[in-house]
């Protein structure tokens, strides 16, 4: 939340494009622009991946942001396919290594994880718009 309003005391429109939840009225509150979309945190489903991938995009269309921000594993990724088909440039934000990275992910699952997180930090989304 400090980089959020670091950049809105700089003059800047922020939208978080994210799964309602219980942080969602935290974001209106802080004058933040919340567009809601369906995402599964711990889903592997690649249908509804797919659709969240498409749901990020209808919105960097919509909001025309500067840059779009991802915070976390599912927007790093999909959030940046989504950019690329936009034409939005991404800030990519990867805080921890997150479960993929634990004791508790299965082997394979666990080698696919980790070599997608390293792909994704070579290379939930908030937009960033024009003053």
């Amino acid at each position: 939340m400090n980089l959020i309003k670091a950049l809105q005391k700089q003059g800047y429109t922020i939208v978080a494009i994210t799964p309602y939840d219980e942080y969602a009225p935290i974001l209106e509150d802080n004058g933040i622009i919340h567009h809601p979309i369906p995402m599964s945190q711990y889903g592997m489903n690649p249908i509804q991946d797919i659709s969240t991938t498409i749901q990020i995009y209808k919105a960097l269309i919509k909001y025309k942001p500067i840059a779009s921000l991802h915070y976390t594993i599912k927007p790093n990724t999909f959030g940046n396919i989504a950019a690329r088909f936009a034409k939005v440039p991404v800030i990519n934000n990867i805080a921890g290594a997150g479960k993929a990275f634990s004791s508790n992910s299965t082997l394979f699952k666990g080698l696919i994880e980790r070599e997608l997180v390293k792909c994704v930090g070579r290379n939930e989304v908030v937009g960033i718009q024009y003053r």
